[in-house]
């Protein structure tokens, strides 16, 4: 009987020499964070009956957060070493932990087509109606901060020769920039020009049967758009079917030379008069050159009509 009295005198003493925890702190296994770092607080739920040890121990920075959208893993040991930097006593303290403890950075996904989007907005009226665009290279998909996003666009930039396109975006998230890049697009233009319907050879006048309209991608200004500028032209090149005709691989086709005679057309008040004239430059069809009339002995000035008349402007 004494030696039964004697083990509980023992316990009793042992138990009153035990103080209880101030908290209790018991870690989630998972969590889902915000900010550039986490507290305490963000991880775990706290039970005391005293208000402000609560509070202190919920502002504890326990670590710094995984990128938006990315988790990492988060041991015992990080734990207890901040709360004893802090001036705690683990003692005082009863602190259950998971197996295994999980960070995981929650954020906003702002895909890669929102962003392409976005710049086509501001980009699409500025180019020209028969104009098309595409990216050079998508930008990578972002993942920010949970927050009131928003995608703001620079002025786009269009090359000299309208060929590629640049459009300055900044992602921001509650009124802070967060990201900047620059999205690049190609544009393509569907522009009629003048090519080649059949091998056209050099020193050959140019026919309505010889050339067509077709299409170039981009704005050169070396080649023919209109079609009727090229007819009665003379070829100084060898022209594939096909192939776009440059100025360059043309030239007037002068139907006059220096010197050769002509007929001098005159109208005036409804009557037409045709006297012998020479020819002072090179002319074709429509070009306006110097004559000389041997009958009057003047200089005139008149519009080539073919390779013989001329129609004069003025005595």
């Amino acid at each position: 009987m004494r030696i039964i009295h004697l083990i509980t005198l023992i316990t009793l003493c042992m138990n009153t020499g035990k103080s209880a925890p101030q908290a209790i702190v018991t870690i989630q296994p998972n969590n889902m964070v915000s900010g550039m770092s986490f507290t305490l607080g963000d991880i775990a739920l706290i039970t005391t009956k005293d208000a402000t040890l609560q509070q202190k121990l919920a502002a504890v920075v326990i670590g710094v957060s995984p990128l938006p959208g990315f988790s990492r893993d988060l041991y015992h040991s990080d734990i207890t070493s901040k709360l004893l930097m802090n001036h705690f006593i683990l003692k005082d303290l009863q602190i259950n932990y998971p197996p295994e403890i999980h960070i995981t950075h929650g954020g906003l996904s702002i895909s890669s087509d929102m962003m392409v989007q976005t710049a086509l907005s501001v980009l699409t009226p500025l180019l020209p109606p028969n104009a098309t665009v595409t990216p050079i290279q998508k930008p990578m998909a972002s993942i920010v901060n949970m927050g009131q996003t928003k995608i703001v666009t620079g002025a786009p930039k269009i090359g000299d020769d309208e060929t590629l396109a640049t459009v300055p975006e900044t992602i921001q998230v509650d009124g802070q920039p967060v990201r900047s890049m620059d999205i690049v697009f190609r544009i393509h233009q569907d522009i009629p020009v003048v090519v080649a319907a059949k091998t056209i050879m050099p020193h050959t006048v140019i026919t309505s049967d010889m050339v067509a309209l077709g299409t170039i991608s981009s704005p050169n200004p070396d080649i023919i758009q209109d079609m009727g500028s090229i007819i009665g032209k003379r070829s100084t090149r060898l022209i594939m079917p096909g192939a776009p005709i440059l100025c360059g691989a043309v030239e007037k086709n002068n139907v006059i030379t220096p010197g050769a005679k002509v007929n001098l057309i005159i109208s005036e008040g409804g009557i037409k008069i045709t006297c012998p004239g020479l020819a002072r430059a090179y002319g074709a069809v429509g070009d306006t050159i110097r004559v000389y009339s041997t009958e009057t002995r003047k200089e005139l000035t008149g519009v080539v009509i073919d390779n013989q008349n001329i129609q004069v402007e003025g005595d």
